[in-house]
């Protein structure tokens, strides 16, 4: 489960409802006492709110709050604002606020465009998305981002969780073989269909892409099997944490139909007709089992494990 985190006093920075009649005048208002609410201009990268207690949430602007984690590190959570009025703006990602150093941004962010200071010294910004300094971790993703597809940088070792969670635009994710670890909700909430992995070495939380659902998310990976053909016999190379191997035959009509599941490294059929021509090709499997998964609390609420699906092998004949 996502860790607790301790808000802190004067954290929330947004403001109390208006209609609209009043909206643009008082904006002007907030715009001079308070910059930071409404074009996100501070005072440099560094954040000094210390009336912000009084402003109470609402959805009308957009607004971070800072928190302190277990371990005593200060990160960012982000607020919903007022979409037509702010959303077209770069967001300024604070250094600090009220004089302490943010580490890192707490899942992933209502905003379109992140605005993080180069000179940051947890964080960096690549291709509009959060991550540690070294790389290794993806932090937060713009959730307002307009791309369907994205694709995690080499490198990346951690996808933390609720990074990417109700990233509603993206339908389709590729993940590197750098990548070891999708923490909780990492991947949740929106309209994700397929996630692409470089390998089968990862780990995945029971809760990464959220509790179960009607419409499940496919997992795939490029790994594809090398076959050979020996003495009517297909032979492939051992593939790291496969679980089993799918063969299939390929018809007449191109389609293939599945003939043979193994956990071994080769298949020899007995019936093949002399004198004809056969076409195979052989799938890996992997079933992952599912990080912090307790079967006596998770078993209607998470999978017990994921299912990725390899890649076809190249089309292999057999002359009988």
């Amino acid at each position: 489960m996502k860790k607790m985190i301790k808000p802190l006093a004067a954290a929330v920075i947004c403001i109390t409802a208006l209609s609209p009649s009043v909206l643009g005048s008082v904006l002007g208002s907030i715009n001079k006492e308070y910059p930071e609410i409404y074009d996100g201009v501070y005072n440099g990268y560094d954040l000094d709110c210390p009336h912000m207690n009084d402003l109470i949430h609402d959805d009308t602007l957009y607004c971070w709050s800072y928190l302190r984690d277990n371990n005593g590190a200060y990160c960012l959570e982000s607020r919903l604002l007022y979409k037509d009025f702010i959303l077209e703006k770069p967001i300024r990602v604070p250094d600090s606020v009220n004089g302490y150093e943010i580490k890192y941004i707490d899942g992933s962010c209502d905003l379109r465009e992140f605005d993080l200071n180069p000179e940051n010294k947890y964080m960096k910004c690549v291709d509009n998305v959060i991550f540690s300094k070294d790389g290794k971790t993806l932090m937060s993703y713009a959730k307002f981002d307009e791309r369907t597809e994205y694709t995690v940088p080499d490198g990346t070792e951690v996808i933390r969780e609720c990074a990417l969670s109700f990233c509603d635009n993206i339908t389709r994710i590729d993940i590197p073989d750098s990548v070891k670890s999708i923490e909780i909700w990492a991947l949740s909430g929106h309209n994700l269909s397929e996630v692409y992995l470089s390998s089968f070495n990862v780990k995945i939380n029971k809760g990464a892409f959220g509790s179960y659902r009607k419409k499940s998310v496919q997992l795939k990976s490029y790994i594809q099997p090398k076959v050979y053909e020996n003495d009517d016999m297909l032979i492939w190379d051992e593939i790291s944490n496969a679980s089993y191997y799918e063969i299939y035959q390929k018809l007449s009509n191109g389609e293939y139909k599945l003939l043979n599941i193994t956990k071994g490294t080769s298949c020899r059929f007995g019936t093949l007709k002399s004198g004809k021509e056969y076409t195979f090709t052989v799938k890996p499997i992997a079933v992952v089992p599912a990080e912090d998964y307790n079967k006596g609390t998770d078993e209607r609420a998470y999978p017990e494990s994921f299912t990725i699906e390899g890649a076809m092998s190249e089309d292999i004949v057999v002359r009988n």
